[in-house]
């Protein structure tokens, strides 16, 4: 008989605690936005963009899973502006990434994460709903693409075709 209540207890917390779930995430939000916008340094500013990108986009999905694809368009569009500032202030440091990635890497990593989130939200979609996300996803890409030249600025441009080495080279 004392398992019961026990079982009772338990079931009500996990109920509770389902219910509490999405006001402590929009909680979270506000609490890193608030953080954030008050914060002038770029480098802790960047810092705080791999929790913010993984409770603003925690926002989208539920904004799509309600079927709410426009709504969830607007909180990437925040995500995108915020982290184009993040770079503008990062790049206007003049500090060397490659030396001193603080602030760099965290933006990469989410921006990386926010793509490959995205890439798997839209496979879910309809065309018309991909169409919506995909001029976001196409400037979230290029920012990251910049921030990795930033990062490893002695990579080969992957635009242009390798140099051949002579090892390459068709035997005559």
């Amino acid at each position: 008989m004392l398992c019961i209540p026990r079982i009772g207890a338990a079931a009500m917390a996990a109920a509770l605690s389902l219910v509490l779930l999405p006001l402590q995430a929009t909680s979270s939000i506000n609490d890193l936005l608030s953080r954030f916008e008050h914060d002038s340094n770029p480098i802790h500013r960047a810092k705080l963009m791999p929790k913010l990108g993984d409770a603003e986009f925690a926002a989208v999905r539920k904004d799509v899973d309600d079927g709410d694809v426009p709504a969830a368009v607007q909180v990437l569009q925040k995500f995108r502006d915020q982290a184009r500032e993040c770079m503008k202030d990062l790049d206007a440091l003049g500090t060397d990434a490659e030396k001193h990635p603080n602030g760099f890497k965290e933006l990469q990593i989410s921006l990386r994460e926010t793509l490959r989130r995205l890439d798997a939200l839209m496979g879910d979609l309809t065309r018309d709903e991909q169409d919506q996300f995909a001029g976001l996803r196409k400037e979230i890409d290029s920012m990251n693409k910049h921030v990795i030249r930033e990062l490893f600025p002695r990579q080969p441009d992957t635009g242009a075709p390798a140099p051949k080495s002579p090892a390459q080279e068709p035997a005559r």
